[in-house]
Order: C-alpha cells, then structure tokens, then sequence
C-alpha cells in the first residue's frame, strides 16, 4: 500500500510517520498549495523528516525544494499515482470540503479513499452519494467517535437485516474531552486551547 496524504499538517504528518514505521509506503503529501510527489516508490523517512520540519517552521510545500519530488495540482497528482503508484491509497487528512478537488478523481481511477476530514461528507447529497457508492473503496471511521468502529458496527447491523430504531450518543471525540474537563471545572476557553493544542479540534476551532 501506498498513501497519498492530502492534508499535512498535525494530524497528516504524524500519519505519514506512522504509516513508514509499518512498512506503508508514502508516495504524496499535499497543502493547499499543491501535491509533493515522489521521485521514487515513496518517501523515505529522511525525506519526510526534512519536508515535516519545512512545514513546521511554516513553509507551504509549493516553497520547500527537494531533489527527490515534484510539485503537482491535486488532480494531476491522482493522476499520477493511479498510473504508477502500487497499491494507491488517497487519505484526507485536510480541512477542504470541496470533493471534486482529488477524492471523486481518485475514485473515478479505482483508488481508494479514506477520510480523517469530515467536510466533503457534509456538502451536497449528490457528492455524498458520489463518494459512498462504492462501500468497498471509502473508509471513515476517523470522521466521527474518535475512530471508534461506529460507522462499519452500523453498517454490519444494518447488512445483517436488523432495523436500527434509535442511535443515542456523544459521538464526538472532541466535545468528549471538552465536556468532561467542564465537568471537573476547567475554564472552557482553556480546556479549547489544551484541545486544540493536543491535535484533538480542527486547525481553526472557531
């Protein structure tokens, strides 16, 4: 498997990380300025390293110069790594909601898509079906229970034959922990900014 990581910041350069250190394959990282894309069949975690830490100090990738990768727009990216990529993965890890961009695309190429960012499910029912059609080719689970197993639970009930009547929950993550540290009295702009500093809110929690 390779990923494509569309979205690099926090939540996008820890799963790059992570990915390598069990033998997953990173092909493609990408901002909102454009799509880094490997020379070779991925990065390698120097690589990476040197881009992660460009990006940390507050470079956009279109800025940040390596031998080794090429800038590409995201639909040429997909592209790319639909031709030449061995087992492609496109993980959104972004806070863009606009789907067309590069997750219809990939899926009109066959690769698969799993999603972190929940926006694109959120936009129109047209785009919401367009990007659900295919159960077998979107995952996200990370959208919603801080990655617990709602969705695919629901959809193993729901393939099973039985009917579900009612979902009763707090099935946010993030509301989660700031509720419970209300509820043990903390300040709620301080319990945001410890939130938002632990990578559990969206880049802007406003």
């Amino acid at each position: 498997m390779n990923l494509t990581v569309f979205g690099f910041g926090s939540v996008g350069r820890v799963l790059c990380r992570q990915a390598l250190d069990i033998g997953i394959g990173v092909v493609a990282v990408a901002d909102s300025t454009g799509v880094l894309v490997s020379s070779n069949s991925s990065f390698s975690s120097e690589e990476l390293n040197t881009i992660s830490k460009a990006k940390e100090s507050g470079k956009r990738l279109s800025d940040i110069s390596t031998p080794t990768a090429t800038l590409l727009q995201p639909l040429d990216a997909v592209d790319y790594i639909a031709k030449n990529s061995q087992s492609p993965v496109v993980a959104d890890c972004s806070a863009y909601d606009d789907p067309s961009t590069y997750l219809l695309p990939a899926l009109a190429r066959n690769v698969p898509i799993v999603l972190a960012n929940k926006k694109p499910l959120t936009g129109t029912m047209e785009d919401f079906l367009k990007l659900t059609e295919r159960r077998d080719f979107i995952r996200l689970e990370s959208t919603v229970g801080a990655g617990l197993p709602t969705m695919i639970t629901l959809r193993r009930i729901l393939d099973s034959g039985d009917e579900i009547k009612k979902v009763e929950g707090q099935l946010s993550g993030t509301l989660g922990y700031i509720l419970s540290a209300l509820q043990k009295g903390d300040k709620f702009s301080d319990v945001v900014v410890d939130a938002k500093a632990k990578g559990f809110t969206e880049p802007d929690p406003r």
